[in-house]
């Protein structure tokens, strides 16, 4: 035998031992998938011995392989005071998912359709073998990364995990690559390409995902486009940024660029930027004829998360300019407005009668300014400024009085208004110059936004998620946080955009600070709604319109003087401007049940003591010597 046939045939027989491992490998898949479906909470992985090199990390029912490099540092990026994020993950797609089988289907949809599930950074891969563990009905999950170290670590958590490799599927991609892929077509096959090398990564495209995950180190801004575009229809968004420094003000130049808003530096500041990052992710949608439904948003400890449903509708994407709005701050003192860009009103009326009645609307405007002999009159220019400087007590006889909270947007999703109802979206300027001073105090107001101005949570999703953690508690690792989280959230007023901080509001008069049930007690007693914020322990949301809001706090204050305990105001200018105000309502502080505390806990304890931020994970360091490839 020659040594070319020699060749051949040892080129023969490694093509059979590939052929032999593909068969094993299929078979093993086989038998995995048959012994293991999504939602199955196999534990198994929890007892397994550790390799030598490695540690391991137990979070729900996956366990995770992990190793550090000589200076300490991650080899992967995991941060276990995420466990309130991963638990809220898990739990919200679960509610989706509920949600998903209970609602009609799209034409060519089938409710017994498994959901498809990408997650596009992934690091461990952790997050995403809970899912397939923990939440019933998967079909197929995604699990991406940019770097090969992150990518080995996903593949060996995987195998670790006896999770089903043609079901929860590694892969190494620029995450807006292979969304932009994925976003091609709506519901066509995975396609995986191998080219006959058992290390080559799957080529995945041609297929919309019912939920989208994004968990970055930092921004999600560069992936939001992408990840909408590969949105199913009424499928799940759910965003995770750590830049809360940036979102809350510190550094506005890099909110601006980043989210196109500017931040405002006020104590509120952690709920904007929550509703910072939902009116980023709802301009991104309305690009492509979509919009956004938030079910659930919060901010915890360092980050904002956001679970959206994204439904694609043009006529809807236009009523967008009555959800997102600006805030007006006074620099001086802690009054704020939220003004939507614009407001959508529902036409009861005939075209006719709406041209009627705007042609009586000229003519009666014609006839004042002939009483008034000319436009330059300064009482006819006056006429906005008294329309805007009208009473804080409302009018008497309608019962109307004016309010902080933000009119709500009709739906075309709305029985009513899904067939032929004419709507009309006027502008409306916030830049009024009535509005551009405080009327507070007089003090000049810094302008923010723009901002998600409509409600963030849903509230009957937010009661399902409650029954579903209150029914499997043993399931998840940080029950009571993620269970106060919830209730917090599902009591917040979903109209009402901010909040005030009890102790900046009483400072800002040099006064002590109002206790929150006398506070809330005396706005319910003037016939205004209060709640607590999710995001603020001593915060208040109230619908009352903030010249209110210092009178009640300027009656604390006067009590506080009769009792000889107040402190002076008279050397902070803007002070003295809220205390010489005439004050428009009679405040009554005589305790109100509504005010009274339901005793459901709603502060839970952070997971681990010197929780925060990590720093980024630095790979796996090469040996010296090897550093350059010898």
């Amino acid at each position: 035998m020659d040594l070319q046939e020699a060749q051949q045939r040892l080129i023969e027989c490694a093509a059979v031992i590939e052929e032999l491992k593909a068969s094993v490998a299929k078979e093993r898949d086989a038998a995995t998938d048959a012994v293991m479906e999504s939602g199955k909470r196999n534990v198994e992985s929890l007892e397994k011995d550790v390799p030598e090199g490695y540690y391991k990390v137990k979070e729900g029912t996956a366990a995770v392989l992990g190793r550090r490099n000589e200076d300490g540092s991650q080899e992967v990026f995991y941060n276990p005071v995420q466990v309130v994020n991963r638990d809220l993950s898990t739990l919200a797609i679960r509610g989706y998912n509920e949600m998903r089988m209970e609602k009609p289907f799209k034409k060519g949809r089938k409710k017994d359709e498994g959901l498809r599930i990408l997650e596009g950074l992934s690091a461990t891969g952790l997050r995403a073998i809970r899912y397939w563990k923990e939440i019933p009905n998967v079909d197929t999950i995604i699990v991406n990364d940019l770097l090969p170290d992150a990518v080995d670590a996903i593949n060996r958590n995987l195998e670790f995990n006896r999770c089903p490799r043609t079901k929860v599927i590694a892969n190494q991609d620029d995450a807006v690559v292979l969304m932009q892929r994925l976003a091609q077509s709506s519901r066509d096959q995975i396609v995986s390409v191998n080219a006959g090398n058992a290390t080559a990564t799957p080529l995945l495209s041609n297929s919309k995902m019912d939920v989208v995950d994004l968990d970055p180190y930092g921004t999600a801004a560069p992936f939001l486009d992408s990840a909408i575009a590969c949105a199913e229809e009424g499928g799940l968004l759910c965003v995770t940024c750590t830049d809360c420094d940036v979102l809350c003000g510190v550094h506005v130049e890099a909110c601006h660029h980043k989210y196109g808003a500017v931040s405002v530096k006020a104590k509120y500041c952690h709920e904007m930027a929550v509703r910072i990052l939902l009116g980023c992710i709802e301009r991104h949608a309305i690009r492509h004829g979509k919009h956004i439904h938030p079910l659930l948003s919060l901010q915890i400890d360092f980050y904002c998360r956001v679970f959206v449903r994204v439904h694609a509708s043009k006529a809807e994407a236009k009523l967008s300019i009555g959800k997102i709005g600006h805030i007006i701050q006074c620099s001086a003192c802690s009054a704020f407005r939220v003004k939507p860009i614009g407001s959508v009103k529902v036409q009861t009326k005939s075209r006719e009668e709406r041209r009627n009645q705007v042609n009586e609307k000229k003519k009666g405007r014609k006839r004042k300014r002939e009483e008034l002999e000319g436009d330059d009159n300064p009482e006819f220019a006056a006429e906005e400024d008294e329309q805007v400087a009208e009473d804080a007590l409302g009018d008497e006889e309608t019962g109307d009085r004016p309010t902080a909270a933000v009119p709500g947007v009709p739906s075309r999703l709305e029985p009513r208004l899904k067939y032929g109802t004419a709507t009309t979206v006027s502008f409306q300027s916030t830049f009024k110059p009535a509005t551009v001073g405080c009327n507070c105090c007089g003090g000049a107001c810094w302008i923010g936004g723009p901002i998600w101005s409509a409600p963030m949570h849903d509230k009957e999703y937010v009661e399902r998620l409650i029954q579903i953690l209150d029914s499997n508690k043993e399931q998840f690792t940080a029950v009571q946080r993620v269970r106060a989280l919830l209730a917090a959230a599902r009591d917040e007023l979903p109209d009402v955009p901010l909040f005030y901080q009890m102790g900046a509001l009483s400072s800002s008069i040099n006064t002590s600070a109002i206790p929150a049930m006398k506070f809330k007690s005396a706005l319910l007693n003037l016939g205004y709604r209060t709640s607590q914020v999710h995001c603020c322990p001593d915060g208040v949301k109230t619908d009352a319109p903030p010249e209110v809001v210092y009178d009640v706090v300027k009656a604390w204050h006067r009590g506080l003087e009769k009792e000889g305990k107040a402190s002076s105001h008279k050397q902070n200018p803007s002070a003295r401007k809220i205390m010489a105000a005439p004050t428009r309502v009679e405040v009554d502080f005589s305790f109100n049940q509504g005010a009274k505390k339901t005793g459901e806990k709603k502060w839970g304890k952070v997971y681990e003591p010197n929780w925060g931020p990590k720093p980024r994970a630095k790979g796996v360091k090469e040996e010296e010597g090897n550093a350059d490839g010898a």
